[in-house]
This record gives structure tokens, sequence and C-alpha cells, in this order.
């Protein structure tokens, strides 16, 4: 069965959501790095379905702040990166 993991990625590992290419199973990944430092995402390739789909990328744990959110097709790397928190959201 194609299931959301459990834990959060490790540092430099490439994210995938279950069942990939052929997944409609939405999924939050919490990433964290040490305190005092920011958490860097590095999109590199990205396509979603139309106005079904987006990737949002949210600073924070708990109060937030929208960094992006992404529709459509994104073929070259594009970095985000958080302005203070240790935590970034990915869904």
């Amino acid at each position: 069965p194609k299931t959301c993991p459990r834990d959060s990625p490790a540092a430099g590992e490439d994210i995938f959501p279950p069942g990939f290419p052929n997944s409609d199973i939405p999924c939050e990944y919490v990433l964290f790095v040490a305190a005092n430092k920011l958490v860097e995402l590095e999109v590199l390739t990205l396509v979603t379905d139309g106005n079904r789909d987006s990737l949002e990328i949210i600073e924070g744990a708990s109060v937030s702040h929208l960094i992006a959110n992404l529709t459509g097709t994104i073929v070259t790397t594009t970095k985000f990166t958080t302005e203070k928190s240790n935590v970034m959201r990915v869904n």
C-alpha cells in the first residue's frame, strides 16, 4: 500500500511521493536542521497535474510563513531557504 513516510528525510536525501510517478497521496515532509541553522530545499524537477496539484513550502513548525506555493512545471533547479526557522514543512 502507498503510504506517507513517517520519518523525516535525511539531509541530502531525495524526496519522492509514495507511488512516484503515479502518486495521488498528499504527504507532509518536515525538514529540520540544528538550532541557529536555516533549511534549504532544492527542487530539481516538479510536474504538477494542472490546478489540482501543488507543492507548498512552509517555514516553521507551528507559527508558519508560506515560502512558496508551486504549480505547473519546474525543470530548472530552484532553491528555497527559510529566513529564520530551522524547520521547513513541504506538502
